[in-house]
C-alpha cells in the first residue's frame, strides 16, 4: 500500500486471499468495497458533507457518536470532548484481543477462539470483523470491566441523567453486517 502523506490518500489494498477489493480510486462505482470483511478496516472512501468522494483515506472511518435517548439538552459538549470515546474503546478492545483476551472465563475464551477462526477454518462460515468486534466489546465491558470500566461508568452517568437510571449497552452496526448473528452470539455467551 502506498501513501501520499500530503493528501492522506492511499491506494487500495489486497485482502487476506490476495484479491484486490478496489483497483483504483476511480472505481468507486464499480467496486465500492475496499476492505476484507474478515479484517479490521485499514482504509475507506473519503466523504464530504455526507457524499462519498473518489478518494481513499487510510485508517478506519472516524466513528460517529450518537446522543443518548431522553432529554439531551446540554449533553453534547460533555460527550464529545477530547478523543472519541468509541475510538478509545476500540483501541482498548484491540489491545485486549491481541493479548488473547486476558481475564475472561474459560467458556468465554473458548467462544472467542471459536468465533475468531480464519475464513475456511471450520464447518461454518467465519464471522465478519464487525461481528467479532461487537461481541468482543460487549464481553470486554461486562466481563473484564465488571461495571467499573470508564465507559460503563460514563454510560451509567448518562443513564442517571437522561434515561431514568436504565443502563443500556447497545451495538450499532450497519445494514447487512450481521446484527442477528451478533444477537445469537450474545445469547450463546450469556447461556454458557
Amino acid at each position: 500500500m502506498t501513501n501520499d502523506l500530503e493528501t492522506d490518500v492511499v491506494r487500495p489494498e489486497h485482502n487476506t486471499s490476495g484479491k484486490m477489493y478496489a483497483r483504483a480510486s476511480e472505481d468507486l462505482e464499480e467496486q465500492p468495497i475496499l476492505t476484507d470483511p474478515y479484517a479490521e478496516p485499514r482504509q475507506h472512501w473519503k466523504t464530504k458533507d455526507g457524499v462519498t468522494e473518489n478518494e481513499i483515506a487510510k485508517g478506519r472511518r472516524k466513528p460517529h457518536e450518537p446522543l443518548p435517548i431522553g432529554n439531551t439538552e446540554g449533553v453534547q459538549a460533555d460527550l464529545f470532548e477530547g478523543e472519541s470515546n468509541i475510538a478509545r474503546l476500540r483501541k482498548e478492545v484491540r489491545s485486549w484481543r491481541e493479548k488473547g483476551w486476558p481475564g475472561t472465563t474459560s467458556p468465554t475464551r473458548q467462544l472467542l477462539e471459536y468465533w475468531s477462526r480464519e475464513p475456511g477454518e471450520g464447518p461454518v462460515h467465519s464471522l465478519f470483523f464487525a461481528q467479532r468486534e461487537a461481541i468482543e466489546t460487549v464481553i470486554y465491558l461486562t466481563e473484564i470491566g465488571h461495571g467499573s470500566h470508564w465507559m460503563v461508568q460514563r454510560l451509567r452517568s448518562i443513564a442517571r441523567d437522561y434515561s431514568r437510571d436504565l443502563l443500556r449497552l447497545a451495538i450499532r452496526m450497519a445494514t447487512g453486517t450481521g446484527k442477528t448473528t451478533v444477537m445469537a452470539m450474545l445469547i450463546a455467551w450469556q447461556t454458557v
